[in-house]
Order: structure tokens, then sequence, then C-alpha cells
């Protein structure tokens, strides 16, 4: 009366691949039942086979343009295994000439357009900016020179005078961008507004998971790992449609949608925040520092929240040109590269995004 237990023989499965017809593949199962009176329906509705329909996935292999087109069970021949069925699954791409099991004219599995899949695609937007500061990796000229730098130090890109580039260096600066578009009911651009021009302040992946068909086991299409603020929406539209189709039935139906399309940039190995390095020609005024009086300062002269500031000079006495970096606890100068963080974006968590919620996670 049913099914006790299903094997898939992998040492007789089979494959070829044809020219304009892409890959074909054979599966076979041992299927064990209960009863000597069952019959092959009872062996092909067991839920441990694939459903026909269904496309090629077996250990490490899948392939979403081969589909179970058949399912064929088999009881074995002599008396004692009256219990035991050969079941073989034949799996090969649509066939163009058969209209019942064609999609329609852009590979959807229906064309109810509210039935289509997420379209994710990549790409990448190339420009370059002036490089203006930068990491210099030698040392320029020798220690007590005016533009002394030692090496692996943060400043303006110049030559070994402090002479600016002309014309300046230029920085590559091209992007990922990851375009996500899906077909929806409504479009409510109150909802969409706020996501503009924001960045991500928590990490996310892009995960699509789909089939061809319902009742198709999921594949994973698409992945993609994206660190916090690597993220910024540059663009968002929302493109009212309507559609005519005929159903499964015969029947003709009117579908009107919004054709919505997010567009992000992927700011890759850094983020759309600014690193600034915190640098100056002055320090915060402290304790010995001249008092513009002929004196200097006392500690009892500068108070916690003294905001004064001095000039600062180099070892010969002269106003200093070149900023040096700033401890930003003291204001006083210090050896160690400090830099600031600045953002000029709204910072949001992209898995609130509802529009999104069905690909990241």
């Amino acid at each position: 009366m049913a099914v006790t237990s299903v094997s898939e023989l992998h040492k007789v499965e089979s494959g070829e691949v044809e020219l304009g017809k892409g890959f074909s593949f054979d599966r076979f199962w041992y299927v064990v039942t209960n009863d000597r009176s069952d019959k092959a329906q009872t062996v092909l509705s067991s839920t441990d086979l694939p459903v026909v329909g269904s496309f090629y996935v077996s250990g490490n292999d899948a392939n979403i343009f081969s589909y179970l087109k058949k399912l064929r069970a088999r009881r074995q021949k002599s008396a004692e295994s009256m219990t035991r069925w050969l079941v073989h699954g034949k799996y090969a791409p649509i066939d163009e000439d058969d209209e019942d099991e064609q999609p329609d004219d852009q590979g959807e599995p229906t064309e109810n357009p509210l039935e289509h899949r997420w379209e994710i695609t990549t790409g990448t937007a190339r420009f370059t900016t002036p490089a203006l500061e930068g990491i210099n990796r030698e040392v320029f000229n020798a220690p007590g020179e005016k533009f002394h730098r030692a090496v692996d130090t943060s400043g303006p890109v110049t030559n070994t005078l402090g002479e600016v580039f002309i014309p300046p260096a230029e920085r590559d600066e091209s992007r990922w961008t990851l375009r996500f578009a899906h077909n929806e009911t409504t479009f409510n651009g109150d909802t969409f507004r706020p996501w503009l021009d924001a960045i991500n302040n928590d990490g996310f992946n892009v995960h699509l998971a789909h089939a061809p068909t319902s009742t198709a086991p999921p594949a994973v299409f698409f992945n993609l790992s994206v660190a916090a603020y690597e993220a910024k929406v540059m663009s968002i539209s929302g493109d009212p449609r309507r559609q005519t189709y005929t159903d499964a039935l015969g029947v003709q139906q009117v579908v009107d949608y919004y054709r919505i399309e997010v567009e992000m940039e992927i700011y890759p190995d850094g983020d759309w925040r600014y690193l600034l390095p915190n640098m100056s020609v002055s320090a915060r005024a402290g304790a010995g520092d001249p008092d513009g009086k002929g004196g200097t300062l006392s500690a009892g002269d500068v108070g916690a929240d003294d905001v004064g500031k001095r000039r600062l000079q180099d070892r010969w006495g002269h106003p200093m040109t070149e900023p040096t970096f700033i401890d930003r606890v003291t204001g006083r100068p210090q050896a160690d590269e400090e830099n600031l963080t600045y953002s000029i974006y709204k910072e949001r968590d992209f898995l609130t995004f509802a529009f999104l919620q069905p690909v990241i996670q």
C-alpha cells in the first residue's frame, strides 16, 4: 500500500550533450513497496522521487535548462521481487517544437508578469578622480630638510620638493554596479524615496534562489556578499506597464503592474564614508605656549574646554606650511597617523528595505 524505500542507482546514471539541444540525463532509482498489489502509480507518487517538470540536480551538478520530462516505473519480473521496482527518469531541454512545453519569449515559466523571476545583474562603472592625498612609499630627501617625509606616511601627493604634480595623478574609482528588477502590483514613491542615496550601515548577502516551476527544487543562481558601507543606492524607478496574455485555461488576462528597478554602486575595498587625516598647521594652546603678551601660558590659564590655538613652527622657528597629524583628544601634534570618519550620506539597514527583502539576507 506504500513505498518503503527509494535508493538512487548512481552507478548506472548517464548523460549526454548534443549540438543545438544541450544536456540530457538519465537517472535510475530502486523502489520497494510493502504490498505486491501496489501498481506504478503508487511508486511514481513517492515524495522521495523528483517531480516531473523540475530541473536536473544531482550531487554537485545542476542544470536549469534540463527538465525531468518523464518518469517510468517497471516492476522486477521475478516472483520474489514483486514489490521491487526500477524507476527511470529522463531529463532533457524543452523541445522547441512542442508548444505546450515552451516558456514565454523571455524564458519565464509563465506569461503572467507578476510571476516572472527577479533579475539581478552586475556591471562596472568606470571613472577616475584626482589623487590629491596618498601614502608615500619612499623617504622624501634627507632628515632635517623642509620637505622631508618619512616612508609610509599620509599626505599630499607631491614631488620631493613639495610641488603638486601637473596634471595631478589619477586614482581609479571604478565600482561594481548591482541592479535589482522585479514586477510588483504597486509602487509607492514615498516608501522608496528614503532609500535614494542611502548607504548600508551593516553587511548583507544577495542571495537569489528560485526554480523554473513552483514544484522544482531550489537552486542558487546568484550570491554576493557586501560589507558595511560598501553599497549606495544610486537610482530607483517604477515603470507602470500593462500586459495581456492567455492563461493555461485559454482565458485572456489583462495585468497592470510596475516594473521596479533599484541600482546600487558597490565601493570596492572601502566604503562610501570619508576617512580624512586629522592634520593641521596649528595646535591647541597649552601650558608653556606664548600668551601673546610676551609671556607664556601656565597650566591654570588653560581650561578643559579651551579651544585656543597657536600656529605650529618648524625647527627654524618659521610658521609651518605643511600640516601635521593632531591628536584628537589633546589637540597637540603627534607622530602617529590618525584619521577622522565623515559620512555625507544617510546610513540605513538594507535588510529593512522591503522591496529587496526576498533577495537579500
